[in-house]
C-alpha cells in the first residue's frame, strides 16, 4: 500500500509542479497591460467593436498592402476572379464541344442505319415525311 500511495504523490506532485514553479517566476516579470485602446486605434468604445461583424469606426485604415482592405487583398480578389473566369470558358467551351459531338455521332448513326435525314429525299423519290425526335 506504500508503494501505491508514493507512486500516486509523485504523479500528482509532477503534474502540479510546472504550475507552481512557472507562476512564481514570471508574476514579478510582466509588463504592464498596455490600454487596449492605444493599440487598436478605436473612435469607439472597445465593448461596442466586440461582435461578428466589424462595425463603423472600429478598425483602422490599412497601412500594410496585406491588411484588411490593403491592395494585396484586392489583387487576390481579382486573380480568383480570373480564374473563376477561366474556369468557367474551358467548361462552357466543353459542354457546346460535347453537344456538338453527340448531334454528329446521332446524326451518322441514323445515316448508316439506313433512315434518311429530316428533309431529304428518300429512296424512292419523294421527300421523306416522317417525324423528327428532335
Amino acid at each position: 500500500m506504500d508503494r501505491r500511495l508514493a507512486r500516486t504523490l509523485l504523479v500528482v506532485l509532477s503534474a502540479l509542479a510546472p504550475l507552481g514553479l512557472g507562476t512564481a517566476a514570471t508574476a514579478q516579470d510582466e509588463p504592464p497591460m498596455p490600454d487596449p485602446m492605444a493599440i487598436y486605434d478605436l473612435e469607439r468604445p472597445l465593448s461596442e467593436c466586440i461582435g461578428l461583424l466589424q462595425q463603423p469606426g472600429c478598425g483602422r485604415e490599412p497601412t500594410d498592402a496585406g491588411d484588411r482592405g490593403g491592395s494585396l487583398q484586392y489583387a487576390t480578389f481579382a486573380v480568383i476572379l480570373a480564374g473563376l473566369g477561366i474556369i468557367f470558358t474551358i467548361v462552357f467551351r466543353n459542354v457546346i464541344r460535347s453537344d456538338r459531338d453527340k448531334a454528329q455521332r446521332a446524326y451518322a448513326a441514323e445515316a448508316t442505319a439506313g433512315s434518311d435525314p429530316v428533309g431529304q429525299p428518300s429512296v424512292t423519290g419523294g421527300p421523306d415525311t416522317t417525324p423528327s425526335t428532335r
